[in-house]
């Protein structure tokens, strides 16, 4: 999420096979370290289209959460899987992005200070570093997301908690590859601001979003998008406030640099939306059923080779009232092409958060998969075909039609009033335990 060596952390690994559609097999797998709360949080793909999941599992030894990072072929094989925590805290991996050479770059926390860690293509931890962001009165850091620049630099955005002040600010650092800090920079406008998405454009400017929420007199709530400059001057911020609901979750850039963020609106529904690389918006959408009642929020989004935006998230689907996976893709103009709920149909409540795309547009996609009438839950992290096909049951998985409607956006945008400042960021050795994870593996081959 692993301290004194390697421990068995992780009982099971079972992969269900969809079968085959045009560039290669479509599988679902889930890992299990028979604890209560195993979660996929991020997903990235590297060179060779393996497939890295970074998110948090129970430490069955003490009973904490310890970093996940898996590494698994296109076809779903297991090639190494590795925890990175210690005895006393409760760490989470939350964001994960490749460098040139395939090193895998991860950040999180452990409930007191943000976590930046590269592993090699091999599983090979390389350097950790402990991240506490130089804002006064500063108790609290977290990564919660990370991207790279075409320099290897690192950039990622997250949430620090001033307790001289009793609030939570958006943090955003650059690193180097070896993990030495070469800015960073905060945003700061409500009681709880929180730092939930980065991308880079290809002129390694750095766009991050964000949320906000005011907790008197009526607990509204708010979005950013900003863009700073590979030398960390803020070039704009863009803002949207719509009642307590509104949510940016996640950010991407597509190849004529147009930002797409996706999240919840004011009338809780998903939401995608596109703004061009100077921060106007281009288009936005939301969708629900056709009774109009379904609630969700999007997670994650994901740009493919014809800037098609795929996103992944949560749907609740009231008339059936339980929770499931969403995954949905639009084309560049924002027309809904397909979209798809994956869960057990059960009342605990699935939900995928990183989406990631392979080089023949497959969609990847991570989460929880919750266990029928309990609270405990499985990382799912499942490969899909990119035209929406291949619906079934897999190991009690129903992979659907979600049979959503698409409408215009409630979200209005304005120019961003949020307080922009420089962080003093301590950036220390990070003193993780990382180890391997025993997994036994199940293979379940659809139709055999």
């Amino acid at each position: 999420m692993v301290s004194l060596g390697v421990l068995p952390l992780a009982k099971s690994f079972e992969t269900m096979f969809m079968g085959s559609a045009g560039s290669g097999e479509y599988w679902i797998s889930l890992f299990d370290s028979g604890g209560f709360l195993d979660q996929g949080f991020s997903v990235t793909i590297d060179s060779s289209d393996n497939i890295i999941t970074v998110g948090r599992i129970i430490n069955v030894a003490n009973s904490k959460t310890d970093i996940l990072i898996a590494k698994q072929n296109s076809l779903g094989t297991l090639l190494w899987e590795k925890t990175l925590g210690s005895a006393v805290n409760y760490e989470f991996g939350a964001g994960v992005a490749i460098d040139s050479s395939d090193n895998i770059i991860v950040t999180g926390g452990d409930g007191f200070n943000g976590i930046l860690a590269k592993y090699n293509s091999s599983g090979t931890l390389q350097w950790q570093k402990s991240l506490d962001f130089g804002i006064s009165g500063t108790t609290t850091s977290n990564g919660r997301s990370v991207a790279v620049d075409s320099n290897d630099n690192i950039i990622i955005c997250g949430t620090s908690y001033r307790s001289s002040l009793l609030k939570y600010d958006i943090v955003i650092a650059k690193f180097n590859s070896s993990g030495a800090t070469v800015w960073s920079r905060y945003l700061t406008k409500g009681d709880y601001d929180s730092g939930t998405g980065v991308a880079i454009d290809s002129s390694d400017n750095v766009i991050i979003t964000g949320t906000r929420q005011t907790l008197s007199p009526n607990q509204d709530h708010g979005s950013i998008v900003a863009k700073y400059n590979s030398s960390g001057t803020l070039q704009w911020q863009i803002i949207w406030e719509n009642y307590y609901t509104v949510r940016s979750r996640s950010v991407a850039i597509d190849s004529s640099d147009n930002i797409i963020v996706t999240g919840r609106d004011s009338a809780n529904r998903t939401y995608a939306m596109k703004l061009n690389s100077s921060g106007t918006l281009q288009w936005q959408t939301a969708f629900s059923n056709n009774l109009g009642n379904n609630q969700g929020e999007g997670y994650g989004v994901a740009i493919d080779s014809s800037d098609n935006v795929i996103i992944t998230g949560r749907v609740y689907e009231v008339t059936k009232n339980y929770v499931s996976i969403l995954v949905a893709k639009f084309n560049s103009s924002g027309t809904l092409q397909w979209d798809k709920t994956l869960g057990r149909n059960s009342l605990s409540g699935d939900e995928g958060y990183g989406i990631a795309i392979d080089s023949s547009d497959n969609v990847i996609v991570t989460g929880l998969l919750r266990e029928i009438g309990s609270s405990d839950s499985d990382a799912l992290t499942a490969k899909l075909p990119p035209d929406g096909s291949g619906d079934g049951t897999y190991g009690g998985i129903v992979y659907q039609d979600a049979s959503m409607v698409a409408t215009s956006g409630a979200n209005t945008l304005g120019a961003g009033n949020f307080v922009a400042g420089t962080a003093s960021l301590s950036n220390t050795a990070g003193s993780k335990t990382s180890a391997d994870a025993v997994m036994d593996s199940k293979l379940y081959p659809v139709g055999a």
